[in-house]
């Protein structure tokens, strides 16, 4: 069904926001950045194999697969899976979050998905704006 290039995109772009969240913190506690890794290790590949999947073989299928449809649909997971990512971390800590989504959440998801959407278009070798010949 896929190529070797969309599973080594499936493998490594939800890397991205992972490494992302260690760099912004800089931990210097190994417990706290390795909790943080996992934890974002998790909500980064779960959501890519369980929405990614479904979604390239859909615009596959529909023959719009491309990098823009891609980023496109990434862009909207993303936001909505850091959304979840804040929601889920936030219950352990007993803090005041709200079911509402902040503007910046919403920002910060949508350009973390176009992030990975992207790289991951790039490693599968999608085109840039159509693939009627796939």
């Amino acid at each position: 069904m896929f190529n070797r290039r969309v599973w080594l995109g499936f493998a490594l772009a939800p890397l991205l926001p992972s490494v992302l969240f260690l760099i912004a913190f800089h931990l210097s506690d190994l417990r706290q950045a390795a909790f943080l890794l996992g934890f974002s290790l998790l909500f980064s590949y779960l959501p890519s194999l369980l929405f990614g999947i479904p979604l390239v073989v859909f615009l596959k299928s529909r023959k719009v697969l491309s990098i823009v449809s891609v980023v496109l649909c990434g862009s909207l997971l993303g936001a909505i899976t850091l959304y979840m990512f804040g929601f889920v971390s936030s219950m352990p800590l007993s803090s005041p979050k709200g079911i509402a989504p902040e503007l910046r959440e919403v920002f910060s998801g949508g350009v973390l998905g176009a992030l990975v959407s992207t790289l991951f278009s790039l490693i599968a070798g999608f085109p840039l704006f159509n693939s009627k010949a796939r």
